[in-house]
């Protein structure tokens, strides 16, 4: 209908220039981001988990049932969301593909696996050498991702809830796949060159683990450095939240709403909704000067445009009753005077209009509207703050506190993280848990959480450093990922005290465990990055946000796995038999 009305006073008005913008096309075009991410990134993402498949994998077989693994795993997420009435959203669009990209992972474990045991033996018993190895880590991996995932209903923010739920669900779905129907696919194979053909072949990955191993002291010191450099960055981090500037230029809206902004008004608002003592004791003359006292602190503030309130509308009323003398531009002494000055504005108004989107029916209530230019949500935060706070100091019969969307996103982060922090406590003692039951030792389970934790820490590290600012979408993002980098550690240490136990030295433990899984720690990696790096192209400020920051986190855990995780182990480690 706007559209359609843009080209009507477009052909009337030749030259003119109409932008649009407002709450409801906001609301529409969240609608369309969702679509355009649908539609665009989540086959991208398809493409890219293919393509990573066949580089890194080089058989047809495991490639075809993979994709058909990752297919269904897919499409059985969008059925989740569903079967539970879940709407897809620009919050929730992408759910699928994160199913996708860690769906991939599982499957490239039991693919690897089954390629080095077809050197030894058919398809059948690959495939079952290849299950028997990963049934236990894809598990856990699986199982402690999906309650990262739900560690995100600690949000506030209902579609990331929604994501969360509906990740978890199809990740648990698609494991299945991993273990029924891929299995099915693979037990026909009988290549037994496969493993010396793959990339990261047996050998190159024992000299990358020597080269590790001589290093130990460097990445003792490195990672810890880093760390301390890395909170620095985290103080540097602030909250940005406005729905405005939530899409990219891309969308007609974000260009007409800036164009809007830059030569026009503020489109930010904060409201305060002031309560009379008595009912019509909005005309009284004491109640009217502490609005407009309030009104014009607010007008020297350096991001409001402009104000609106009805302590205005009678002091330009009683100016316009004057001949337009503007001495006489004031409140009136009593409070029928000013009653009556609002009765002969409401008359002057078009039909259809009325005070009531100013002043309640029984004249008790009236609110205060300031607009506001803001390049920054904490702008809006601190103006919200310093309001309150001087309404309370100059006026304290008459103060209100801050509401209306612009401090409801300018607070949502903020508080957000607050709230994600108790579902990171919850994900991390549940994880642990698991942690320690899988590996059968208190003391592994701890170590296992080194690899783990210091990932978030170095990416919101560099994330304060490189971008300061972050949005709802990045507060759910330790939680969520806590789940996910548990997948490579879980491989390591499983296949790393499985020789220790089997009567390994370190030295042993630590080659075999490089020359079994750490191909597919780092194939598995690749796939997440590429995956959560195209999610971060979104047009959409919080799935870029979720994207980018997951991928940085996923780039270090890589790191943290492969360089910190076999040092701490050396570290703690003796030259002995592993029982326990």
């Amino acid at each position: 209908f706007l559209r359609a009305k843009r080209a009507e006073w477009q052909a009337a008005y030749p030259g003119t220039e109409i932008r649009l913008t407002g709450a409801v096309l906001g609301g529409l075009t969240l609608s369309q981001a969702a679509r355009d991410d649908v539609v665009t990134l989540v086959p991208l993402a398809f493409i890219s988990a293919v393509l990573i498949l066949i580089f890194f994998l080089r058989s047809a077989r495991a490639v075809i049932f993979s994709t058909m693994v990752v297919a269904l795993g897919t499409v059985a997420t969008f059925g989740i969301a569903g079967w539970f009435g879940i709407e897809l959203t620009a919050g929730t669009a992408i759910s699928p593909l994160a199913v996708m990209v860690l769906t991939s992972a599982s499957c490239v474990h039991v693919v690897l696996a089954w390629a080095r045991a077809l050197e030894r033996g058919d398809g059948e018993a690959a495939t079952r050498h290849a299950l028997a190895m990963n049934l236990a880590p894809v598990t856990v991996a699986t199982v402690t991702t999906a309650i990262g995932f739900l560690g995100m209903n600690f949000a506030d923010s209902p579609p990331l809830r929604e994501m969360g739920n509906v990740v978890a669900l199809g990740l648990l779905f698609a494991m299945l796949l991993v273990f029924f129907l891929l299995p099915f696919g693979l037990r026909r194979g009988r290549d037994r060159a496969l493993a010396r053909r793959l990339p990261l072949a047996r050998a190159r990955m024992l000299r990358l683990g020597d080269w590790i191993w001589r290093r130990q002291v460097v990445w003792l010191i490195l990672f810890p450095v880093t760390i301390l450099i890395s909170a620095f960055g985290i103080t540097r981090i602030g909250f940005d939240d406005n729905m405005l500037r939530y899409f990219s230029e891309a969308y007609e809206f974000r260009r007409d709403t800036d164009a809007i902004q830059d030569r026009l008004t503020g489109l930010d608002t904060l409201t305060f909704s002031f309560t009379a003592p008595e009912e019509a004791g909005v005309f009284d003359p004491g109640f009217l000067r502490d609005i407009d006292r309030f009104s014009g602190w607010l007008r020297e503030q350096d991001v409001v445009v402009s104000t609106l309130d009805i302590a205005d509308i009678v002091k330009r009323m009683n100016m316009a009753m004057s001949a337009d003398d503007p001495a006489q531009a004031r409140i009136a002494d009593t409070r029928e005077e000013n009653a009556q000055l609002m009765m002969f504005y409401e008359l002057s108004l078009p039909v259809g209009l009325d005070l009531n989107a100013q002043i309640d029916v029984d004249r008790l209530q009236t609110r205060v509207t300031a607009f506001i230019r803001a390049d920054h949500s904490h702008q809006i935060r601190d103006l919200a703050d310093w309001a309150e706070a001087w309404l309370a100091a100059n006026t304290p019969d008459t103060i209100a506190p801050a509401s209306g969307y612009s401090i409801a996103f300018a607070r949502i982060t903020e508080r957000n993280n607050k709230q994600m922090l108790m579902g990171l406590l919850l994900v991390l003692a549940l994880v642990s848990l698991i942690l320690m039951a899988t590996l059968r030792s208190v003391r592994f389970g701890l170590i296992s959480l080194v690899p783990n934790l210091v990932p978030a820490i170095i990416a919101f590290g560099a994330w304060g450093v490189t971008k300061g600012d972050v949005n709802l979408g990045s507060t759910v993002v330790t939680t969520m990922t806590f789940g996910i980098v548990v997948d490579d550690t879980v491989h390591f240490l499983t296949h790393f005290l499985r020789r220790r136990r089997l009567g390994d030295s370190v030295r042993q433990a630590h080659d075999h465990t490089f020359t079994t899984v750490g191909a597919s720690i780092m194939i598995t990696s690749f796939a997440l990055i590429a995956g959560f790096a195209i999610m971060a192209t979104s047009g959409f400020a919080i799935n870029q946000h979720m994207g980018a920051l997951t991928a940085i986190v996923i780039v270090f855990a890589l790191l943290a796995d492969l360089l910190l995780l076999p040092s701490v182990l050396r570290l703690c480690e003796k030259e002995t038999r592993c029982d326990t």
